[in-house]
């Protein structure tokens, strides 16, 4: 059976080729623009899989058509793969957002994107970067996915690179809903430290008046009531210290779990999609992302 006249073997080894081809451009982009060395993917590995899908979706679609109009024609392939490529970046950022609440890369600021998922600069790129791969990268590979190995053996090694990819994935989107239910509990802790700071300070002001309207009566009961509100008043304080102090606590346990594995936790999500915005939580989030920053600048 042939899909884009593609066997289901060429599939295989092409999505794994062109995944790992992909995020080796993402490292070096992010290196030569940010001077930084980053794991730029989504998942643990050194894959992208959007990579992966849209190459199979350029070839799908090139395969099927006369080999004399996609070979001659380079503007019909540029364009070509400009849309297929956008379409699957901008569907890929869509359902991430909406599975995970977040926009895992940010074109607001760039000029005639969509609503941040995709923007004409790298629109173009994509459509370059397709003929590019297409006449230049992929001829090799397709040689390499038959000839490299015998087909038992690359059957065998498919199967287990593909359960690696299983857990990795697995492995992701447990990160990331760890990541949620952490921002999620440091907003409502968030919220209680407020409300008990503000109850503190109305506290603290209305025994004062109360002191101090009670304290006219008379002299004789000035004394006594001054000590009776004073205690009454303290105790209430040093409950609320105690809670307020039992919430930091906790918000700071919570806080610590982002930070607790740069290598397969949050933080290194957080490195690898540095313009990441959250739906619900950003201010949480933009504020674990700047912490992060200075803890490895510190380090």
């Amino acid at each position: 059976m042939l899909i884009g006249n593609m066997t289901l073997y060429q599939i295989l080894w092409f999505f794994i080729a062109y995944s790992v081809l992909g995020w080796g451009v993402e490292v070096a982009y992010h290196a030569l623009t940010l001077g930084k060395v980053v794991n730029r993917g989504f998942l643990n590995g050194p894959v992208c899989p959007i990579y992966g899908f849209g190459m199979l979706a350029i070839l799908s679609v090139f395969n099927t058509i006369s080999a004399d109009m996609h070979t001659k024609n380079g503007l019909m392939l540029f364009l070509g793969g400009m849309v297929l490529t956008t379409s699957i970046e901008f569907f890929g950022g869509w359902a991430l957002d909406k599975l995970f609440h977040m926009r895992w890369w940010d074109y607001s600021e760039e000029p005639f994107n969509i609503r941040g998922y995709v923007c004409l600069k790298f629109s173009v790129i994509w459509g370059l970067g397709t003929v590019f791969m297409y006449r230049i990268v992929h001829p090799t590979v397709a040689a390499l996915s038959v000839s490299l190995f015998p087909e038992r053996i690359g059957w065998i090694l498919l199967g287990v690179m593909y359960l690696v990819y299983l857990v990795d994935l697995v492995v992701t989107v447990l990160t990331v809903q760890n990541l949620n239910r952490n921002l999620e509990d440091l907003e409502k802790l968030r919220k209680q430290l407020r409300i008990v700071s503000d109850t503190l300070s109305e506290q603290i002001g209305t025994g004062t008046i109360a002191t101090a309207n009670r304290v006219e009566h008379a002299q004789v009961q000035r004394a006594l009531a001054k000590a009776e509100l004073r205690d009454q008043l303290e105790e209430s304080i040093e409950e609320k210290r105690q809670e307020a102090e039992q919430l930091r606590a906790r918000y700071e346990e919570v806080r610590a779990k982002l930070y607790a594995d740069p290598i397969f936790g949050p933080a290194r999500l957080m490195l690898a999609f540095p313009t990441a915005v959250h739906r619900k939580h950003n201010e949480l989030l933009s504020e674990f992302r700047a912490r992060l920053q200075e803890r490895l600048k510190g380090s």
